[in-house]
């Protein structure tokens, strides 16, 4: 269910269901509760703000919160430093289950490879970090948040 891609008839795709998907041709749908509908966010505050902070694309490109999506068109959501792309598939009318709400999304085969093999590296690693016994104080944190910067750009 989770491919859509998978299944042979278009009539079986759950994105084909007019009690949770506009099936209207042209229709089109804010991004902001696209993301919502889709269970990328929690709530469409937190996707509100994810757009207007610039961790989603459409189609290449950063958006407003207020920007019309339809069907086929490329979409690039960065959760927590997890970067997910692929298609958007259907248009939810309402939020809904989460297993019936994935087949608004098509991830790209090398998104999925990526982000399996990153947490597969944050794994391993996570380990191997020190843990303070105290919390950093404000000199602390701003040079750790250098260190991971310049190590971004690697």
């Amino acid at each position: 269910m989770n491919d859509p891609e998978a299944l042979a008839d278009e009539e079986d795709l759950p994105a084909a269901d007019s009690r949770w998907f506009d099936l209207t041709p042209g229709a089109q749908l804010r991004i902001d509760k696209w993301l919502w509908h889709s269970r990328f966010h929690k709530s469409r505050a937190l996707a509100t703000a994810a757009v207007s902070g610039g961790h989603v694309q459409l189609n290449g490109e950063r958006v407003k919160a207020s920007r019309s999506l339809k069907v086929g068109d490329r979409v690039a959501v960065n959760r927590g430093g997890e970067m997910v792309e692929g298609n958007v598939t259907g248009l939810p009318l309402r939020r809904g289950p989460a297993l019936l709400m994935a087949a608004a999304f098509a991830e790209d085969p090398l998104s999925r490879e990526r982000r399996e093999r990153e947490a597969a590296f944050r794994k391993l690693h996570g380990g191997a970090m020190p843990h303070p016994d105290t919390k950093p104080d404000k000199r602390q944190r701003r040079q750790l948040q250098r260190l991971q910067w310049m190590d971004s750009d690697d």
